[in-house]
């Protein structure tokens, strides 16, 4: 499957190998979370909102989110599980963790605020996502 979703992108080279596996793993992380109440927190914005939407010729290796409402001490961990299930749901186990923010803010969470790391594809290959 992720054979097939990078050979739409027709990389030509190894650079752009990954650049179309990070946009990939960006795009399944959004689908997980769109199975939560996680987008009634919160509004995504941003180059790779843009990019996504309405398909601006850029990358951005940053989900970035505004809350709806304040909240220094929200994080992205309950939702770690939806995410989990969605790489598996496409034969991808990842692990998860959130990284300490340099800075609370109380409105905006920024996505490269957590790693996601592929530990294993379906073909027993590791590689890294982001």
């Amino acid at each position: 499957m992720i054979k097939e979703w990078i050979g739409e992108y027709e990389p030509k080279n190894t650079e752009e190998v990954v650049a179309a596996l990070r946009e990939i793993t960006q795009e399944v992380a959004l689908a997980g979370l769109s199975r939560t109440d996680f987008f009634e927190k919160s509004a995504f914005y941003g180059g790779t909102a843009l990019r996504i939407f309405y398909g601006l010729d850029r990358f951005s290796e940053d989900l970035i989110f505004s809350l709806l409402q304040s909240n220094v001490d929200f994080s992205l961990e309950p939702y770690f599980n939806a995410i989990l299930t969605e790489f598996e749901s496409i034969g991808i186990k990842v692990s998860i963790r959130e990284k300490e923010k340099k800075e609370k803010n109380k409105y905006r969470f920024n996505f490269s605020q957590i790693r996601i790391r592929v530990e294993r594809t379906n073909t027993g290959r590791y590689c890294k996502a982001g």
